[in-house]
């Protein structure tokens, strides 16, 4: 099933179309590892416009990222002692905090059209941390971040 705004590219500094591109899937695949999932969570095909925001379970990261679950596992768990990320599985939804570090807005109405992606974004008790983190980094970027 196609999300909204999947059959358009969805600019960000880094292309999404590396996941698809011949040569890049060619590649020796990495090792299960903190350094590559986060990669992985800041950059992957699982990400939407709302930055910091992955929507996919554990079992659909590690088939894509051809690891088996458990290397999935161990990999997610540095990432999670390092207060790096937050999880739902059961949602499908993890939260990297400073993800919006790493893919800024552009503009107040980048800000405004996350609004948009808002439904795509699982229920979850996640969903307050999220809304309150961008909250809090986009007030820090101006007043019309900040009211965006």
């Amino acid at each position: 099933m196609a999300r909204r705004g999947r059959e358009k590219e969805i600019y960000r500094k880094v292309s999404l179309r590396m996941y698809g591109d011949d040569k890049y899937r060619r590649l020796t695949d990495p090792q299960p590892c903190g350094k590559a999932l986060w990669w992985f969570l800041i950059t992957g095909p699982f990400t939407i416009r709302i930055p910091g925001v992955v929507t996919a379970d554990e079992a659909a990261m590690a088939s894509k990222l051809n690891w088996p679950l458990e290397g999935f596992r161990e990999a997610f768990a540095e990432i999670r002692r390092e207060g790096m990320a937050r999880e739902d599985w059961d949602a499908g939804l993890i939260w990297v905090p400073n993800g919006i570090k790493h893919n800024e807005p552009e503009s107040p109405n980048v800000v405004k059209g996350w609004r948009t992606w808002w439904p795509l974004v699982p229920e979850s008790p996640l969903r307050p941390m999220i809304l309150d983190g961008l909250a809090e980094y986009t007030h820090s970027m101006g007043e019309a971040f900040g009211k965006a």
